[in-house]
């Protein structure tokens, strides 16, 4: 017992504990199942206005006849790709501004919605941002991503539906309508790329 210390002093704490924090891996099962629900909705919203490009008179009764015809999945198809990479490369856009600043956020989370509670059969798509803006300059960096990434995709879009579009010829009527014009950007790639074109056109879907 002699040799017990009679005085003695606490190791020194450390002023400050650092927590570990773990990395925040985005969830990819979530996003994915709703990316392919997504599409299963939009390529069946893209068959219908297919049918109607096709022709305005066509009888929609029996939707077997529309899913079986191999036609009417290309034109769904080429729908469903155009809205779903255009959606998509929006919120890329934010998704990747925010891994450039280290914000945490989610990948995208796409909106599938049936043909008939919404005709284009999506609602859109959204991230979710975890972690707050430093500055003002992240804020506005993170915003403007995503429209300028998903313009660049609606270009080729557009380009790719007024090639394929169709004339037609407005029949007289006495009753009364309105005509609520086109966007100036339509109008621009209209006659760029429809020159001789005077008529009408049904945009192709």
């Amino acid at each position: 017992m002699s040799d017990f210390p009679q005085h003695y002093s606490p190791a020194p704490l450390p002023s400050a504990v650092e927590m570990y924090v773990p990395p925040d891996r985005p969830r990819k099962l979530v996003p994915a199942i709703l990316l392919l629900a997504s599409f299963c909705t939009t390529t069946l919203a893209g068959m219908i206005w297919y049918a109607g490009f096709v022709d305005a008179s066509l009888e929609l009764d029996n939707f077997l006849d529309l899913l079986t015809d191999p036609s009417f999945l290309v034109g769904g198809l080429s729908f469903s790709v155009s809205i779903l990479v255009i959606l998509v490369a929006h919120e890329l856009g934010h998704y990747l501004m925010c891994v450039r600043y280290g914000i945490r956020a989610t990948l995208p989370y796409l909106i599938p919605v049936p043909p008939p509670v919404s005709p284009f059969g999506t609602f859109g798509a959204v991230i979710k941002i975890k972690s707050p803006f430093e500055n003002t300059r992240q804020l506005l960096d993170v915003g403007i991503a995503g429209p300028i990434a998903g313009f660049l995709f609606i270009i080729p879009a557009l380009v790719f539906g007024l090639v394929y579009s169709r004339e037609f010829v407005v029949e007289g009527t006495s009753g009364i309508y309105f005509n609520f014009g086109e966007p100036l950007l339509l109008q621009f790639a209209s006659h760029l790329f429809l020159p001789d074109t005077n008529a009408d056109i049904t945009l192709h879907p």
